[in-house]
């Protein structure tokens, strides 16, 4: 039996081929006869995407026709559904996307601005279902230093599921503090408070204690020179914990600083710095450090000699930061960096809208967020504008995880063709985890997720192949509880991993609690009972008269009412799983009253002590009484002693164990049953 189950869950684990990531470059419209429309943020639902941009009418006039909107794509990039907010909130103008958040409950949170008056901002926080449909608003009052003037540029969700809202009040930053509900919690300033020095904030994340890090840079306003860039880490209570420049020399001019923390809580701080001699031209550098601010690598990193703007980055699985910006004033540009001195790759892109009658192509291309999709790819979105006129239109762009529209933009590039598949495993069994790639000079190298880290595998008693494309399970009698497995994939240029692979354990069935057999009343109930571990799923088969009759097939076993027929053979219980069966033991039914004696004759019969523990006295009170046998049976049904009967008998009972015994006593046809108590 084990053998036909195995071979049915095996069938279920197949590789099959890994579809390639789907691509689109397109312009997308908002609202019709409008000329100035961006795409700002992005977020991935369970079965699309979320846009979200501003339509208003930059050029022709300063009215009130101005509308935050949200869009659902499908994953081609085909619009599902759009929403236009903008009137119940009474916007005068501009009101744009800050950031989008997705909440963890299967819900997004956007962080919109916009102007209540030429030099009054305010700040709106709108929850959204994954349809882009509003569920709430709260806009942000007066509160403490925050005097409702703030232009907000960025927020994070907290460890505490509140928020932490960035931006500028004034010369200097803010930052505003939430609670889940969006309420606030306090507001307290970031940088220097001065009428020369302006504080931009670019970043935010979040750390485990509910502390809050910080990427901005200060510049003196009266001479327009550029300082440095910071991070800061603030507590829970909104106290400053410490703050580094960042900024290496012969590099200065700082003017943007993007922060995350990877799954091991180490920070990622990336700024743009400015060559001395030519500050049109950018590098980026690049800083790993503890959250306890001990740096561990700095490294100016990316394209060289490029008059670069960074307007967005994320982070991968493997902590690789992915930057989007645009290159000069004509190009939108996508690259991946490292924690080390090397470039990955660098895209500029251009959009494949159709060129609108009377204007040229040569105009600007801006793209302002880009995220990591769950299908290995990368979302980007932004817009393009025409030369000779203000038309600007959002774009969105689709690539695989290079920046490709098409396999092979990259020969260096990893393509995974197969990927590992979940393989369920019966303990003490072989598995193999497989993977296909394209590409040359590839290294292998199989992991296993241990303590929340992944850790290298190497060849021995349990696996082999794990630097081959093969991964080969030994024995997983070695193995004590399930696991993820993933392949690291290298070459000279780039680093890539597979998905990730569930490893499960599958434990054969056991009997923790036996059954019990059954003395019971005739036309009463009888309730049998089993416990077991394994695996599930666990099935459950009784049998009564040694598997001639299927009579349940669940742990509890039920006869109601009983009758002389149910107590003519044993009972036992098969369990089994994918991993195999076994049989509990047999137990019997035995029936109280069949052919009883009168209550006269059972209330003649005297057992002293009772309980006992070594040795029992039988006797008859009743002189006219005969006995002629005497039956020993367990609780459980077992006949193990058969006695014969005099008027009076002394029983050895120091060879029983412990329990409750039935004593069953033949009187001239008639049966009476009498416990005894064995301590």
């Amino acid at each position: 039996m084990k053998s036909i189950i195995i071979l049915l869950f095996s069938a279920l684990i197949t590789l099959s081929s890994v579809a390639q990531t789907p691509v689109f470059n397109k312009k997308i419209i908002f609202r019709d006869s409008l000329d100035y429309e961006f795409a700002s943020q992005l977020a991935e639902t369970n079965d699309g995407y979320l846009v979200a941009g501003t339509s208003h009418t930059w050029n022709k006039s300063y009215s009130n026709d101005t509308r935050l909107v949200v869009l659902k794509l499908s994953y081609d990039g085909t619009i599902l559904r759009k929403k236009i907010y903008g009137d119940t909130l009474n916007w005068y103008s501009c009101p744009q996307s800050k950031a989008l958040l997705n909440t963890g409950d299967g819900n997004f949170i956007i962080l919109c601005q916009h102007f209540t008056s030429q030099f009054n901002y305010s700040t709106v926080l709108m929850k959204l279902n994954p349809d882009g449909d509003s569920i709430w608003t709260k806009t942000i009052y007066k509160q403490g230093v925050y005097e409702g003037q703030a232009f907000v540029t960025t927020f994070t969700q907290t460890s505490d599921k509140g928020f932490a809202i960035l931006g500028q009040v004034g010369y200097p930053g803010i930052i505003i503090r939430t609670d889940s509900l969006c309420n606030v919690l306090w507001a307290k300033v970031v940088g220097e408070n001065s009428i020369h020095a302006i504080t931009e904030i670019n970043s935010a994340a979040s750390l485990p204690d509910n502390g809050i890090l910080v990427g901005y840079y200060t510049y003196d306003a009266q001479s327009a020179t550029v300082g440095s860039g910071v991070i800061m880490k603030a507590d829970s209570a909104g106290n400053f914990k410490w703050w580094r420049e960042i900024g290496t020399r012969p590099y200065n001019g700082t003017n943007q600083v993007f922060i995350s923390v990877t799954k091991d809580t180490f920070i990622l701080a990336l700024a743009t710095t400015a060559e001395i001699q030519n500050p049109q031209y950018k590098k980026f550098e690049l800083m790993k450090l503890t959250t306890n601010n001990i740096l561990i690598s700095d490294a100016i990193i990316g394209p060289e000699n490029q008059d670069l703007n960074m307007w967005g980055s994320t982070q991968l699985l493997d902590s690789t930061l992915i930057v989007c910006g645009s290159q000069g004033s004509n190009l939108g540009c996508v690259f991946n960096c490292t924690t080390g001195a090397r470039e990955l790759f660098y895209r500029e892109y251009v959009t494949s809208a159709k060129v609108l009658e009377g204007h040229h192509l040569n105009g600007r291309q801006e793209i302002f967020s880009v995220l990591p999709t769950s299908d290995g790819g990368l979302l980007m979105a932004g817009y393009f504008s025409y030369s000779d006129s203000y038309d600007q239109d959002p774009w969105i762009l689709k690539t695989d995880r290079y920046g490709c529209f098409q396999p092979g933009c990259d020969p260096e590039a990893i393509y995974i063709t197969l990927q590992p598949s979940t393989q369920d495993v019966c303990k003490g069994d072989s598995a193999l985890f497989s993977i296909n790639s394209t590409g040359d000079s590839i290294s292998i190298q199989w992991q296993m997720e241990a303590n929340e880290n992944w850790e290298n595998l190497s060849d021995g008693a349990i696996f082999t192949g794990t630097r081959t494309d093969t991964l080969r399970l030994l024995k997983s009698g070695g193995m004590d509880k399930n696991s993820l497995i993933r392949c690291r994939l290298m070459n000279p240029k780039y680093t890539c991993y597979s998905h990730t692979a569930g490893l499960t354990i599958l434990h054969a069935p056991s009997v923790t609690v036996e059954p019990e057999g059954q003395w019971v009343g005739v036309h009463s109930r009888a309730i049998f009972t089993i416990n077991a571990a394994g695996s599930p799923p666990l099935i459950y088969q009784w049998f009564y008269k040694n598997m001639s009759v299927l009579v349940s097939t669940d742990s509890i076993f039920v006869i109601d009412p009983v009758d002389e027929e149910d107590a003519l053979g044993p009972y036992h219980c098969v369990i089994s799983n994918p991993c195999g069966q076994l049989s509990s033991r047999n137990v019997w039914l035995h029936l109280y009253g069949q052919g009883i004696g009168d209550d006269e004759q059972e209330s003649s019969i005297n057992i002293f002590p009772n309980p006992a523990s070594s040795s029992v006295t039988i006797s008859l009170s009743d002189p006219s009484q005969i006995l002629t046998t005497l039956n020993i049976y367990t609780i459980r049904g077992e006949k193990i002693r058969e006695v014969n009967f005099n008027r009076q008998t002394v029983l050895d009972i120091s060879s029983l164990t412990s329990g409750l015994y039935i004593l069953k006593f033949n009187s001239d046809g008639h049966i009476i049953h009498k416990r005894l108590m064995v301590y």
